[in-house]
């Protein structure tokens, strides 16, 4: 009789034993349908914190440009660190740095300019800007002298001084020069075609005048000369950075 009790009892344990089981696992599959539920919803991002965020990539992005242009400062290249200095300002302020500017000016139509005998006579005139001290300024000049000559001497001759002005200052100067040439007596016309380049540093900031003057020289160095004159003509200039 006591054994069929123990029996029973012992029976009764394993079927709690059996249930208190069944709940564990539903308790762990209810938490992990909870965990997995895609219909939670993420509060969204104030404007403070979106403003936030973006500082914080600012902020990052900045050490980086730093860094690329203390590097260049050891390497010693003054463009290179203007560079730097462009990227910097591009993150900051989305301006960036401005390359090379072209200016020029040409003629080839009529009348031509006519060169008086020892007179200094301006044929290209051309106003170039600068933003920058000592930034470099290449000078490229061509025109085409047109020489009459008295068609029956047997020779002639000529001199002509050609000067770069920038800001009534000259800094070219070079002549062209014809000795004692020998010609036919049917031939009185003949042409030059001088060419200058030059790279010029101004030493202020704004407008520069650039001109090219022609002199005719002729006190013991023209001879048989009847007149002379510039037709086609070309000035320009390109200012670097």
């Amino acid at each position: 009789m006591s054994k069929g009790v123990e029996e029973m009892a012992s029976d009764k344990k394993n079927k709690d034993k059996d249930k208190n089981k069944e709940k564990s696992h539903k308790n762990k599959d209810k938490n992990k349908s909870k965990s997995k539920n895609p219909t939670e919803s993420v509060a969204p991002k104030t404007a403070r914190e979106d403003t936030d965020d973006k500082k914080e990539t600012l902020e990052k992005a900045t050490p980086i440009v730093s860094e690329v242009r203390e590097t260049i400062e050891c390497n010693g290249e003054t463009e290179s660190k203007s560079e730097a200095e462009g990227i910097q300002s591009s993150v900051s302020t989305g301006v960036t740095w401005t390359g090379p500017t072209y200016f020029f000016t040409q003629s080839n139509t009529l009348p031509p300019i006519d060169i008086p005998p020892d007179v200094q006579t301006t044929i290209l005139t051309l106003p170039v800007f600068t933003t920058q001290t000592n930034q470099r300024v290449k000078i490229d000049a061509f025109f085409q002298l047109i020489i009459g000559s008295i068609i029956t001497a047997p020779s002639f001759a000529y001199t002509f001084n050609i000067q770069l002005y920038r800001n009534s200052s000259s800094i070219v100067s070079i002549d062209v020069v014809a000795n004692g040439y020998s010609k036919p007596v049917s031939i009185g016309v003949f042409q030059e075609l001088p060419t200058l380049t030059w790279t010029d540093i101004p030493p202020t900031i704004g407008m520069q005048k650039y001109e090219i003057c022609v002199r005719r020289i002729t006190l013991g160095n023209e001879n048989h000369i009847d007149s002379v004159s510039v037709f086609t003509r070309a000035l320009n200039a390109i200012v670097f950075p």
